[in-house]
Formats: structure tokens, sequence, C-alpha cells
């Protein structure tokens, strides 16, 4: 009751979902739930896997963790436009190199306290050697920023 009470229409200015998305049965459905909540000009800021996503991790870490799909943008954008929303910007991100390192990171260490100790390094490699594109060119992640459009109530 509190949360329907939080979740009234038109009531949030603005949503986060980082790697959420793609773990939606119906993700355009879950997309319009969002412009319900969102107030007129609110922010929703996406991140989600691409299609190179497996290609990096593996088709089993991927099912494994939950991915039901991965999106490119043009896609993204005509659900996102669907559910009443315009894009502001994007962008491509996690380029090969900064996926080949995640992957060592969650695939192939296991210890707690080497992956605490490599955490940091691999934050210093993903500043140096990733790149924002507009082009997919091999990242494995994507982002979004939307805004709810105003005539839609």
């Amino acid at each position: 009751m509190y949360i329907d009470f939080l979740l009234k229409k038109c009531s949030i200015e603005q949503v986060l979902l980082i790697d959420v998305l793609e773990h939606a049965y119906d993700d355009l459905k879950a997309l319009k739930a969002i412009s319900n909540v969102l107030v007129p000009g609110g922010y929703l800021i996406i991140s989600c896997p691409t299609p190179n996503y497996p290609y990096y991790f593996g088709m089993e870490f991927d099912k494994a963790i939950g991915h039901l799909r991965h999106y490119m943008f043009e896609d993204l954008k005509i659900m996102l436009e669907k559910a009443g929303f315009y894009i502001v910007d994007y962008y491509y991100y996690t380029n090969s190199i900064s996926s080949i390192l995640c992957m060592i990171y969650y695939c192939k260490i296991r210890n707690r306290i080497i992956r605490s100790l490599i955490m940091p390094l691999l934050n210093v490699f993903s500043f140096i050697f990733d790149k924002k594109s507009k082009k997919c060119r091999g990242h494995s992640s994507l982002a979004i920023l939307a805004i709810k459009s105003k005539d839609i109530i």
C-alpha cells in the first residue's frame, strides 16, 4: 500500500534502469509503466547490454545472470517512443578491451580478496581504454538518456 502511494501516477522525477530492462519479460510494458509514474519531462536513464555482450562473456554466463535480450539503440529508441519518451542522448560503452577485462574479472576470478585488489586496476584500465561511441563497434553496453514527453499523461 505504501508503494502504491509512492508510485502514484506522475509522481517520480527520475528513474534509473541500470542493467534491469534486459531482465523484464515484457520490456515495452515495463517502459510504459515507468512512463506512468514519471512526471511530464521526467528523466529515464537506461544502461543495458548490446548483442556483443554474449560474445565477450559467453552465452552460458549471459543466460545464468538472466538476460532475456540485448539492445541496439535503434530498437530501444522505437520502444521508448511507443512508451512516450524522446531520446536526449545515447552512447555505446564498455569497448572490446574493457569487455575482456570485465569478463576476466566476473567469469574467471572467484577469490573475493583477489577481486577486491583487482577492482581499482580494472577501473583505471576502463578509464584509459574505454571510449564512448555512437556506433556499437564491439561495445557490450548501451546508455540512453530519455525524457517523458510533456504532452503524454
